[in-house]
């Protein structure tokens, strides 16, 4: 009778890595809006000046004295947590490097979190649109119309980002003047490095992004705004921490953050709106 063959004895090497389902690992929206990362309370007031005009005098007569409409926008801080626990035997067991991977979760958890609520703001803010009706996806007459709407505001500052769904980036795509790199500029500001990678074109800086409202829906909204125009708090930045529970004999990973977002003036953005449904155009 035959003995066991020996290779029912080996051990199987398991790779120590975990792979991470594909997501969104840092906050793009943070950077392209105004900050204030020094808050104290539970609630911050960003300051907005109204516009002035100068004029003429008679000889020996009084300037006209100037009085700029003085107003704030008030937005009150969200406290956000996550936690995780991992039995010290389950590691032993595994023989994977899991905490590592549990901490890169999280991050990504909080910066989702962090662009959400800047979107969230954005969507409750937005006064002015482009394509009210849902009608068909981006074309280039809409986003002609979005910065024209901009400039009609007067925002002329050339720190304008337009953030879109992958559908609507698809059928921008589509518009030679956006594709093509002879009509494309370089922007390399650097605010701009902070954040996702950018085309610049139309005096706008475009990225996509996959958090956008109605992303891939037939009521799909897209952005283009001055990053004056959205305000940012942050009372305390996202913080990790990975420790030993004794009691449960476990390593336990929790994170907090307190943030929130408003949009401090309604005329500095612009809701661009899309059947993300929408076949793109035959070539």
């Amino acid at each position: 009778m035959p003995g066991p063959t020996i290779d029912q004895a080996f051990i199987t090497k398991f790779n120590r890595d975990v792979h991470l389902a594909y997501q969104v690992t840092e906050a793009k929206f943070r950077h392209l809006v105004r900050q204030d990362a020094d808050v104290t309370g539970d609630r911050v007031r960003f300051q907005k000046l109204g516009t002035m005009t100068v004029g003429s005098k008679a000889r020996n007569g009084d300037i006209s004295i100037q009085n700029p409409e003085h107003t704030w926008v008030e937005v009150i801080l969200l406290d956000r947590y996550g936690a995780v626990l991992i039995d010290q035997l389950d590691l032993t067991k595994l023989n994977i490097a899991v905490r590592e991977g549990y901490i890169y979760n999280m991050s990504a958890a909080f910066a989702r979190e962090t662009d959400t609520q800047i979107l969230a703001a954005m969507t409750a803010g937005a006064t002015e649109n482009v394509n009210s009706g849902f009608s068909g996806n981006l074309t280039r007459n809409l986003v002609l119309e979005a910065r024209a709407i901009l400039d009609n505001n007067d925002v002329q500052n050339n720190a304008v980002a337009a953030a879109v769904t992958p559908q609507m980036w698809a059928h921008l795509m589509t518009i030679p003047e956006f594709a093509n790199e002879q009509y494309v500029g370089y922007d390399g500001q650097p605010w701009k490095m902070q954040g996702p990678p950018m085309k610049f074109w139309n005096r706008a800086n475009w990225f996509v992004s996959t958090l956008l409202p109605g992303n891939g829906t037939a009521s799909a909204r897209g952005y283009m705004w001055d990053r004056r125009s959205v305000g940012h708090a942050i009372g305390q930045e996202v913080s990790i921490t990975w420790d030993w529970e004794n009691l449960k004999k476990a390593w336990s990973g929790a994170g907090s953050m307190s943030m929130n977002a408003v949009v401090i003036d309604a005329a500095g953005l612009v809701e661009l709106r899309a059947d993300d449904t929408a076949a793109l155009p035959t070539p």
